[in-house]
């Protein structure tokens, strides 16, 4: 199964999201990312968090009691930790994260960690960015001119390869905190292998 957790912060266009065709059994908002899943037209199951970054509250109006969670502000989990952890609950294999992109730095890099749990996001989509954990091969398609970039972030990555990019990473070995900055695909597929390690992939949208 499926689930959609939209966030706070800047998310992607409707042009790019629908793009996706994705076909969630089961949709959260943390806070704001009710704001950000009613600019994309979908329509949560479960809405949770403190609320203290929702700035329009009457789109609260729009779900039962039982389908609204609020939680103090003062609390241990941030709201995207309690919607991940919902997902969790309900027993969700596959999350994907909307939102997130701009704001705070502190908020960022929380849900950076998330990747580092053995209960993980598949995906993030940012205002501007798709990321993803590459843990043995990944492919993509149309992706002529982008830009990607891919860290070490959670330890050594041994025996990378990768077909279609401008800057070959054939045979490399990269230590924790090793990265690829803005390699750029010169074909409209290619892909990323790795035979030991995790690989955090940035593409651009």
């Amino acid at each position: 199964m499926t689930g959609l957790l939209f966030i706070g912060g800047e998310g992607p266009s409707e042009i790019v999201f629908n793009a996706y065709s994705f076909d969630p059994s089961y949709i959260i908002a943390a806070d704001s990312g009710l704001e950000l899943a009613a600019t994309l037209k979908m329509k949560p199951d479960l809405v949770v968090g403190d609320m203290d970054s929702l700035e329009d509250k009457s789109l609260l109006f729009q779900f039962p009691p039982d389908r609204v969670m609020e939680f103090p502000k003062d609390k241990d989990e941030t709201d995207t930790e309690i919607g991940f952890r919902m997902m969790r609950e309900k027993g969700i294999e596959t999350v994907i994260l909307v939102g997130g992109g701009g704001g705070r730095l502190d908020h960022l890099l929380g849900i950076l960690m998330l990747f580092e749990r053995a209960y993980k996001p598949a995906l993030w989509l940012t205002s501007r960015e798709e990321v993803s954990l590459i843990t043995n091969y990944a492919e993509y398609e149309g992706c002529a001119g982008k830009i990607f970039s891919f860290f070490s972030l959670f330890g050594p990555v041994k025996g990378l390869a990768s077909k279609g990019f401008k800057w070959s990473l054939n045979g490399l070995n990269w230590n924790k905190g090793q990265a690829g900055i803005s390699n750029v695909a010169v074909e409209d597929r290619v892909s990323i292998s790795v035979e030991k390690g995790k690989l955090l992939a940035v593409k651009e949208f």
